[in-house]
């Protein structure tokens, strides 16, 4: 989503409470920087069920290091998403 968490836990807060229709919403990050923004997010009330459909982190878990590879992880998911796989190894 953003560089800054407070960003999107402003973005996600949004999309939630007002229950936007998406095809992808993810969030990238590490696992404590969304712990955080979901435990931030229950504060305003929002229901944890509401995260299920979050892909947080972004991205396959291919093992990637570097930004191209991370990037390659973003874009291979969002076709698994669009595709409608469930391919898992």
């Amino acid at each position: 989503m953003t560089r800054s968490y407070q960003q999107d836990l402003e973005a996600l807060k949004t999309i939630l409470q007002r229950q936007l229709t998406y095809q992808y919403l993810g969030m990238i990050g590490s696992q404590k920087r969304i712990a955080t923004v979901y435990r931030e997010l229950q504060q305003f009330g929002i229901l944890p069920e509401l995260f299920k459909p979050i892909h947080a982190p972004i991205g396959l878990d291919i093992g990637a290091l570097t930004p191209e590879e991370i990037a390659v992880s973003i874009g291979a998911e969002l076709i698994q998403v669009r595709r409608k796989s469930s391919y898992v190894r």
